[in-house]
């Protein structure tokens, strides 16, 4: 992660940066914070209300009827809170995650509700099934040093049916995506999903890894370290071993460690995808807790720095291949060949 300076000026610390570029902002949105909080007491004391005279009034009411009640009151009051809250998170966003982007590096962009595209998260091949609900959010891209990279909030869903035939919704992934130019055109895609089956199965894990026929090739290899931590599945075992060279795979160990949950990758065309699932909501304000707060607002900025230090760990900056596929370097390479026969 690079961290931008002007020439001759000193960075401010972030607890600086907080007291006199942040705070002010935080001050006006606690106010329309608190403002929006005292109109929620409303529905939600009248929701409260509703359902007392409900339980007591009509004590023959089926249960069904009253979790139907249940589940309608609290979808109006989540449509009634999301409304109130839209703008205020809007403006939180744009005052407070954007500015603490632009004090890490000025350069780089944040878009409150863009994310990774569809298409590009099924292309990666980490997920063995196409959503049919795809929704994301707070997108941070830009370029570090030489290394394009973009991530973003990716929440994915399917459908599946119960025993009753109803449909239910499974969630197939929820955390960040990040994508990086790795500077490589891949000729194939490889993947690497952290390995469960052989670290609980052993060797019946292997074996049973080895015939996932929803999956490319299954490739081994020399660490085993690493193959203590992930599988690698690849449509081109030469490639792959490349790719994964002992070096690389030491710094992905360092990785895993550092973020401390089971992360997927993807090689695919000529980028590196991370896929790092996590439950939380990374940039959200709550509406019912005060904004003043500058130990939350300092992890809202060590959140970033800790997808942003993949650049860095991975050392995708460091160019050791050419990004041109490899027929035309060789095609190139033989007409500067005969280029210089011919005295050119």
């Amino acid at each position: 992660m690079q961290e931008e300076e002007k020439p001759g000026e000193e960075k401010m610390t972030f607890s600086a940066f907080y007291q006199t570029e942040l705070l002010p902002e935080l001050q006006e949105l606690e106010a329309e914070r608190k403002e929006i909080k005292n109109t929620l007491i409303y529905p939600t004391a009248g929701l409260g209300v509703f359902a007392i005279i409900m339980v007591f009034m009509l004590p023959n009411l089926g249960i069904q009827s009253l979790v139907l009640t249940g589940v309608t009151g609290t979808g109006v009051w989540v449509w009634f809170k999301t409304k109130a809250s839209r703008e205020f998170r809007t403006n939180f966003k744009i005052s407070i995650i954007g500015k603490i982007l632009r004090y890490i590096n000025p350069k780089y962009r944040y878009s409150p509700y863009g994310r990774l595209d569809r298409n590009e998260f099924v292309s990666t091949g980490i997920f063995n099934r196409t959503p049919e609900r795809y929704h994301g959010e707070d997108l941070i891209s830009g370029t570090d040093d030489q290394t394009e990279f973009s991530f973003s909030e990716v929440t994915a869903q399917y459908y599946v049916r119960d025993q009753n035939n109803r449909q239910q919704l499974k969630t197939l992934f929820r955390g960040l995506i990040f994508k990086a130019d790795f500077h490589k055109h891949f000729q194939s895609r490889t993947v690497i999903l952290p390995d469960i089956g052989e670290k609980y199965l052993g060797a019946f894990g292997k074996a049973l890894q080895r015939l996932n026929i929803t999956r490319a090739g299954m490739v081994e290899l020399e660490s085993v370290e690493f193959e203590k931590e992930f599988v690698v599945y690849s449509d081109d075992e030469i490639e792959a071993r490349y790719i994964l060279s002992p070096s690389f795979m030491e710094k992905l160990l360092v990785c895993r460690e550092r973020l401390d949950i089971d992360i997927s990758l993807s090689f695919y065309k000529s980028n590196i995808y991370i896929a790092m699932p996590f439950r939380k909501d990374f940039f959200e304000p709550s509406i019912f807790k005060t904004l003043i707060d500058s130990t939350k607002v300092e992890e809202y900025y060590e959140d970033m720095k800790m997808v942003l230090e993949i650049i860095k760990e991975l050392n995708l900056n460091t160019r050791i291949w050419s990004k041109v596929p490899e027929f035309e370097e060789e095609k190139k390479k033989n007409n500067n060949h005969r280029n210089h026969r011919r005295g050119f």
